[in-house]
């Protein structure tokens, strides 16, 4: 129980640090952004500032949907994920396929572990997405959570994106590798 506490604690104090390091990058974004807004509007030019409002907007979508998880380490850990495959640039969507948010599913006690290895897969799925680049630079990831009973899965789907003028989501792209990874939460714990 004691060595659960000290990884639990090393992971937290882990995803603090990122969390911190995306905040500061974010900010930096974003004040990048309000430059870029700013100009089109010094040269009146406001229907480019409003699509440009609107790229941003969209690319900010994974996050608003990971937002939604009151599970913090779930959240933080999967929010990394898309923030580093952001850094990356491949491009990346979230699906919550069956939203998990009844506080019956959240506290339903966990496996010991569950979030180190939910960590570690999120490397995984990073190292993949990696491993094609730069030779496929054109890359989108897709991160499906299920929720189903007492069983939480993420799946990270890895596509070559299409380039030839259909709008994002609609024809994603040819499939190029996937993984999954599934955490029981057995009623005795």
């Amino acid at each position: 129980m004691a060595m659960d506490r000290d990884c639990d604690e090393r992971l937290a104090e882990k995803l603090l640090t990122e969390q911190l390091a995306w905040y500061r990058l974010q900010r930096h974004d974003f004040m990048n952004h309000w430059q870029v807004v700013m100009g089109y509007l010094q040269l009146k030019q406001a229907d480019k500032a409003l699509a440009y409002l609107r790229g941003i907007t969209d690319s900010e979508r994974a996050e608003q949907r990971l937002g939604r998880i009151p599970e913090p380490y779930v959240a933080a850990v999967l929010l990394g994920l898309i923030l580093r495959l952001r850094q990356e640039e491949i491009a990346c969507e979230v699906e919550l396929a069956e939203e998990p948010q009844g506080d019956t599913f959240w506290r339903a006690p966990r496996q010991p572990g569950y979030a180190e290895s939910l960590y570690g897969y999120t490397t995984e799925c990073l190292a993949l997405g990696r491993s094609y680049l730069p030779a496929c630079p054109s890359l989108e990831a897709r991160v499906i959570l299920t929720a189903a009973g007492k069983e939480l899965e993420v799946s990270f789907e890895l596509y070559r994106r299409e380039t030839h003028g259909e709008s994002r989501g609609e024809k994603i792209g040819e499939w190029l590798a996937g993984k999954k990874w599934r955490q029981n939460r057995p009623a005795d714990l």
